[in-house]
């Protein structure tokens, strides 16, 4: 006879503390405490950011260049009275700076606890041109600067008025740029920039014309014009080729040059005809340029610019 079957106790597992996957669940009370010091750190934050504690006092305005500066300068300040350095509203300072064109961006740099650091960056205005019977301003780039005062800026020839406020004028947007490509203290000796017959130019006042020819390379250009003005064996050249920038030509002193060939030989023919038993390979008189002796000194005019002659 078989023995019974005794069966077996079913064994439970236990989840012993400190378990791998065992998070165990704060107390209600610590939630709360927590929610409730978030709640006040946040009030206390909203409260510290808008209170007199770090109220905007004093106000640098910098990079504001030009006949509106001190404008630029004063609308900023008054845009920046009542914020403070933990809540300066950059867009109130952008819109407070809308009527000024000039103006392409700001940036702010607050300092505690009451400084405030405004930093404009503006457009350069290169030329103007002539809209609506009145000369407006433009940037290199074609923008139109309107209501910025043009000053004594360089013209730029455009034909009509352009549409919105961007030059579309192919010609008018090639001189911006010559301009937007020039040296500053070069710029600012600027007086027009026209396409002449052999292409862009830039008139000096007090200078000679300058020949670009094209936008091409107006870096080196440029570069080319500032070696050669700062020569002063250049002095009285009236027109500088600058198409290629490697090989600059004087125009003005290299058409003395020949001048003064023509000059020599017209004195040489009179003293010729004038002088009685003058054959071919004689010598001439005292005080009179014969046209050998002229054509060594125009070609040393010529050439006695610093610049190559053509």
């Amino acid at each position: 006879m078989a023995a019974p079957s005794v069966p077996f106790p079913r064994l439970q597992a236990r989840r012993l503390p400190g378990r791998v996957g065992h998070v165990p669940r704060p107390p209600g009370r610590i939630v709360a405490i927590a929610v409730a010091a978030l709640l006040v750190l946040t009030g206390g934050w909203l409260w510290l950011r808008d209170s007199p504690l770090v109220s905007v006092r004093q106000v640098t305005v910098t990079g504001a260049d030009g006949p509106q500066a001190a404008q630029i300068s004063r609308a900023v300040e008054d845009a920046a009275r009542g914020m403070t350095t933990l809540h300066v509203q950059t867009d109130a300072l952008r819109k407070a700076l809308e009527p000024f064109p000039v103006v392409e961006d700001i940036r702010v740099h607050p300092a505690p606890l009451h400084r405030l650091r405004v930093e404009v960056i503006q457009h350069d205005a290169v030329g103007a041109v002539l809209v609506g019977g009145r000369r407006v301003p433009v940037a290199a780039s074609g923008l139109l600067l309107t209501g910025a005062p043009a000053g004594s800026l360089p013209s730029v020839p455009l034909k009509g008025a352009p549409a919105g406020d961007h030059l579309r004028d192919p010609r008018a947007l090639a001189a911006v740029r010559v301009l937007g490509a020039a040296p500053r203290s070069l710029r600012l000796r600027v007086a027009k920039v026209f396409l002449g017959p052999t292409g862009l130019t830039a008139r000096l006042s007090n200078g000679p014309q300058l020949v670009f020819g094209d936008t091409a390379r107006l870096a080196a250009k440029w570069a080319a014009a500032v070696a050669v003005l700062a020569d002063p064996s250049s002095a009285g050249t009236t027109a500088l080729d600058l198409r290629v920038p490697e090989r600059p030509a004087a125009a003005g002193l290299e058409q003395a040059a020949e001048q003064t060939q023509a000059d020599g030989a017209a004195a040489a023919g009179a003293a010729s005809a004038t002088t009685p038993g003058t054959v071919a390979g004689a010598a001439a008189p005292a005080g009179t340029t014969t046209a050998a002796s002229a054509a060594p000194a125009a070609t040393a005019t010529a050439t006695g610019t610093g610049v190559p002659a053509p």
